[in-house]
């Protein structure tokens, strides 16, 4: 337990102090993704379905309370012309609405359907569950939504399997098979998580295509460029491992920020991949090192954030046979041989 706290706060540490350096965006998204309904329900005291009233000048009621106290006076507000008409001529919709505390002012979370209102009722009962026990239950049950008829809830389950960490995604009875199909109709916001979701269907017809997306989008540097670096590493394994490593990471004519998404990649699948293609990445990052020195802080920034310390004979080697210019490049190295040192003396 002590030893896992320790790995939680040096990596937190050097992320804290990397804040200021040039370390890219993640390479899966460059936007910060708002909170989720379920995020929301879980912060809420109140949660209710409720109607504008027809006699009261469109004031809105409860219809439905799902959680918190009865409440004699609820303070809901008028919601605007256009959702109020909507409402009105669709007598089975409702609003979920969400407050804080009793004190807080309501927010309005979702427009809700008859098959939004049903998912709805289903998750209230376990969100003590899901905040207790962690996010696994969470993810399944959206995993199991992936294929619902509804697109409206199609595409939340896909903003709830974004936040997963990539171990829980992996872990996951995924039952619908993402296809290329999906992946290219997509937007920008939800492509990365199902290229992910691709990447994990095993299905060998996309590999083809995976390989020539993976290209395409370290050409133009693109910000879900590390998901396609995943997905093929799911499917294709250790082979996959050297083919990222001739073509691209020791390809010094590509930016070093899109190395470095490829290194974001890299370092997720070290600490949340398969075992036999996580031990392939060490090696191959640190063989990398010996042959690239100059990747050093990107090394440093994506390993170190992940908890990993796998790269540190490496990192050091790399300090000893190259000057890094930038004094932050120079800090990160440093930080993380040092983190790493702390690390392997806090574990014996």
């Amino acid at each position: 337990m002590i030893a896992r706290f320790l790995k939680t706060l040096c990596a937190a540490l050097l992320v804290g102090t990397l804040a200021t350096t040039n370390a890219v965006a993640c390479a899966f998204h460059n936007y910060i993704p708002d909170p989720t309904p379920v995020d929301q329900m879980l912060a809420s005291q109140s949660i209710v379905f409720a109607r504008p009233d027809p006699g009261s000048g469109g004031e809105l009621r409860i219809v439905r309370r799902l959680a918190g106290p009865a409440l004699t006076d609820p303070a809901l507000p008028v919601p605007d012309a256009m959702t109020r008409a909507r409402l009105l001529a669709s007598p089975g919709d409702a609003l979920l609405m969400v407050r804080v505390a009793e004190t807080e002012p309501w927010f309005r979370v979702a427009y809700a359907d008859a098959d939004y209102q049903e998912v709805i009722q289903r998750i209230v009962p376990q969100l003590p569950e899901w905040s207790r026990e962690g996010d696994v239950g969470r993810f399944q049950f959206f995993a199991d939504l992936l294929d619902h008829p509804s697109a409206e809830l199609r595409r939340w389950a896909l903003l709830e399997l974004d936040r997963a960490d990539y171990s829980v995604l992996r872990a996951l009875d995924l039952s619908h098979t993402v296809s290329l199909a999906e992946v290219a109709a997509a937007d920008d916001m939800m492509r990365p998580i199902l290229i992910l979701l691709a990447g994990l269907s095993g299905d060998v017809d996309a590999q083809r295509v995976i390989v020539d997306e993976l290209a395409a989008n370290a050409s133009r540097d693109l910000p879900y460029l590390g998901a396609y670096v995943i997905a093929l590493l799911e499917m294709q394994g250790t082979d996959a491992v050297g083919r990222i490593e001739t073509t691209y990471l020791r390809d010094t004519g590509l930016p070093l920020a899109t190395r470095e998404k490829m290194l974001e990649a890299f370092a997720i699948i070290s600490r949340a991949g398969d075992p036999e293609t996580a031990a392939t990445v060490r090696m191959t990052t640190s063989a990398v090192l010996d042959g690239e020195p100059t990747l050093a802080p990107a090394v440093a920034r994506q390993f170190g954030f992940q908890g990993d310390w796998s790269q540190a004979d490496a990192m050091a080697r790399a300090a000893r046979v190259h000057k890094f210019e930038e004094i932050a490049d120079l800090f990160a190295v440093n930080q993380y041989v040092a983190l790493s040192m702390q690390m392997e003396n806090a574990s014996q």
